[in-house]
């Protein structure tokens, strides 16, 4: 079967546009945390710019005021959350901001998500489209994890045991920790040096080495369907 590229462009034009823009936003995080992991300020920073280069580029690509709108609905209450966390001093804040940023996330991997699965051909972008979501997915669920641990101190072992009265610079310090955490589940790597604890925990990191397989398993198979079609 063979398919008529300008039919498919003018059926899937974000996909091929492009996914170069939020993949070297994801690649820059990974580079820069580790650096800036030290300096709470400047990472503070870098995260609300990250954020701002999903939903510019998200916007740029799909060209829908109405993706603007529930965006930006969803950033604003996260900035100001955590803005209000630093001020305070509270951890509680600090979550309540990243539960927002959860939802925007989520909602970013979906839309992407949709995109490579429906367009029937695979090429650099769509490549570039499933690293970039398989990245996304790892942010989601170390940000939910923080958020979880923050609630219910002492959820995850291996890791510093936080109190909601705690420094929120203490607990950025955690956020690592669960984001290196989140990819060895992700990646069914399973290290063993962090683990869950909390019955909500374990349910999380289920789920989520779940997602991880299954978003494999449906990459692989759309692959095989596409050389089946050739």
């Amino acid at each position: 079967m063979k398919f008529d590229k300008r039919k498919i462009i003018e059926k899937f034009p974000f996909s091929l546009k492009g996914f170069v823009g939020i993949f070297t936003a994801v690649m820059f995080l990974f580079i820069i945390m580790p650096v800036f992991m030290d300096n709470f300020y400047a990472f503070l920073g870098y995260q609300f710019c990250f954020v701002l280069t999903i939903l510019s580029t998200i916007y740029v690509l799909r060209n829908s005021r109405k993706i603007l709108f529930w965006g930006i609905a969803l950033v604003f209450p996260y900035m100001l959350f955590v803005l209000l966390g630093l001020f305070q001093n509270s951890l509680i804040l600090l979550a309540i901001g990243y539960i927002f940023f959860c939802i925007y996330i989520a909602g970013a991997i979906f839309l992407l998500s949709k995109e490579v699965i429906e367009v029937p051909f695979i090429d650099t972008n769509i490549i570039f489209g499933v690293i970039t979501i398989y990245f996304l997915a790892g942010i989601f669920w170390g940000k939910l994890y923080f958020v979880v641990d923050t609630f219910h101190p002492g959820s995850f072992g291996g890791i510093i045991k936080l109190n909601p009265s705690d420094t929120i610079q203490a607990g950025y310090l955690n956020q690592y920790d669960l984001l290196y955490y989140s990819y060895t589940v992700l990646t069914t790597l399973g290290l063993g040096d962090i683990s869950p604890i909390h019955h909500l925990a374990k349910s999380l990191t289920v789920l989520e080495a779940m997602f991880g397989q299954l978003f494999l398993a449906t990459v692989i198979a759309k692959i095989v369907a596409f050389w089946k079609k050739e």
